[in-house]
């Protein structure tokens, strides 16, 4: 199938960082975004005609200028205000464009089978808001109609916060413990402690692991089981920050990896040592970045380079939200969409 071609045109960098990756996650592999937003590679490209490509997305006050050089199937000025007759609202963001450039340069989202798809969201050190990022995950893939499972796999399991559980609720009972014992987990058993709410999710237990005699490769066991019944498309599961040898071993056979970062100093060293270390890791990662408060940042203005993408950053949060404010807020909308 021929490439399509889709070109934005647009000085303002602030802009094209914010839609650059989202947009990057929804094409498909048949659909290519560039970008210009350098003044310099503007001037020359302006002075030269181009192929035909299928789509120009240019600022309305060099629209005309890129539309003398670059002709395109589709065209559409991108304008401050309200989105008039072929334009394109910087307001709407990412949404904007991809409303306008249609369904055809996006990736398929219905699903052709029953495949449940796995997502390990990890982190290389603390503080990176990873409970919060894999329960906004979550809940914005059950908003969009998939059937859904949240799985803590940490040794303390404190998502509790993030729900709206109250009472003996919000604990799992005692009994849930037995359905471990076996060492491929029965998901019968298991289902029926699994809790319902925005999504599906295991209940935490009160006190750590180890006093109920659970092992965490009891909780890799378990997501395997319950992949392989196939009664969801999705199940998210957060991870401690701790890489042991069976976390390796369970990472290394994934297909989907969502890194969090507090982008603090060595952060991208602690992410390259990180995957370095899952030896048979043939996935994709990503990455989910935590965005300083203005000032708080310990890189100023210098950008961090990353080998992986980044499919979304989340502005630091310093109170609770629960899945519905994710929503309302429109939180891990991007993630969601890139892991699909």
């Amino acid at each position: 199938m021929k490439e399509k071609k889709i070109l934005l045109i647009s000085l303002d960098r602030e802009y094209t960082e914010k839609v650059e990756g989202k947009i990057a996650f929804l094409l498909n592999e048949y659909s290519r975004l560039e970008i210009i937003d350098s003044r310099e590679y503007l001037t020359e490209y302006l002075k030269t005609d181009h192929p035909k490509i299928d789509v120009l997305i240019a600022d309305e006050s060099i629209y005309a200028d890129a539309l003398r050089v670059q002709p395109s199937d589709k065209s559409y000025r991108l304008v401050e205000g309200s989105k008039e007759a072929d334009s394109v609202s910087k307001y709407e963001a990412d949404e904007g464009i991809l409303s306008a450039i249609g369904k055809d340069f996006l990736k398929n989202t219905e699903h052709v089978d029953e495949t449940t798809h796995v997502i390990n969201v990890v982190s290389a050190d603390g503080g990176s808001g990873k409970t919060r990022a894999a329960i906004g995950i979550a809940a914005q893939l059950a908003a969009l109609g998939g059937r859904v499972l949240y799985i803590d796999a940490e040794e303390v399991q404190n998502f509790g916060e993030f729900l709206q559980t109250q009472g003996d609720n919000k604990w799992a009972k005692d009994t849930m413990s037995l359905a471990f014992m076996n060492p491929q987990a029965d998901a019968n058993a298991l289902n029926e402690h699994i809790q319902r709410g925005a999504f599906d999710y295991v209940p935490a237990f009160k006190s750590p692991l180890f006093a109920y005699n659970i092992g965490l490769q009891s909780y890799y066991n378990m997501a395997e089981e319950l992949a392989a019944g196939r009664q969801y498309e999705y199940i998210v599961i957060e991870h401690g920050n701790a890489l042991t040898k069976d976390l390796a071993m369970f990472l290394g056979k994934s297909t989907t990896i969502v890194m969090c970062t507090d982008q603090g100093i060595g952060a991208a060293e602690r992410i390259e040592r990180f995957m370095d270390n899952l030896i048979d890791f043939k996935g994709q990662c990503m990455l989910l970045c935590s965005q300083y408060d203005e000032g708080e940042s310990d890189f100023g203005q210098n950008p961090i380079v990353y080998r992986y993408p980044v499919c979304e950053t989340v502005r630091r949060q310093r109170e609770r939200t629960t899945p519905e404010e994710m929503l309302a807020k429109g939180l891990y909308r991007a993630a969601a969409a890139a892991v699909r």
